[in-house]
């Protein structure tokens, strides 16, 4: 029932700017997820491996825009664009909760093993939704990955900044 009720909330059409609404719900979302995690790890004597993890604040401002930004592209395309617009072009609705799933397990995966599913995994299922609602569920597929690409993007300036 609440499946239901999520699919039909994100198929309902939203104005532009409830769309940037969701963008920064969501990048917010996925800031207290990234920021807090490792201290409710910590807590438990748990602590995320770093190796294999690209360290954004080691990039100059150049160096972030020419390596950080085709990654969010590409990460996008791969774990959003993907995995979700199939189900939805080709009308198999019951594919797209295990698709976003499955895709949010693995991006979490790829971004620290298996420690860190928790957190970018967490992250992932929030850019999914993202996706959905901001135009992935209606097949305006161009505007969903803008708008995903635009919430990454954000996140990971913030991180860069270290605004947050």
């Amino acid at each position: 029932m609440a499946l239901i009720r999520l699919h039909a909330w994100l198929e309902r059409e939203e104005t532009f700017g409830m769309e940037l609404r969701y963008v920064a719900l969501a990048c917010c979302a996925s800031l207290i997820l990234l920021f807090g995690g490792p201290y409710v790890y910590s807590a438990f004597d748990v602590y995320l491996p770093r190796e294999g993890v690209v360290d954004i604040w080691a990039l100059s401002s150049q160096q972030f825009i020419s390596q950080v930004v085709p990654i969010i592209v590409n990460e996008e395309l791969y774990w959003r664009f993907l995995p979700l617009t199939a189900p939805i072009f080709f009308g198999l609705r019951f594919f797209i909760s295990p698709a976003v799933f499955i895709s949010s397990a693995h991006f979490g995966y790829m971004h620290g093993g298996l420690l860190n599913i928790p957190l970018q995994g967490v992250g992932g299922l929030i850019l999914c939704l993202v996706f959905l609602k901001c135009g992935g569920m209606r097949m305006r597929f161009f505007r969903a990955i803008g708008m995903v690409i635009l919430t990454h993007l954000l996140i990971d300036a913030v991180l860069y900044l270290r605004l947050f």
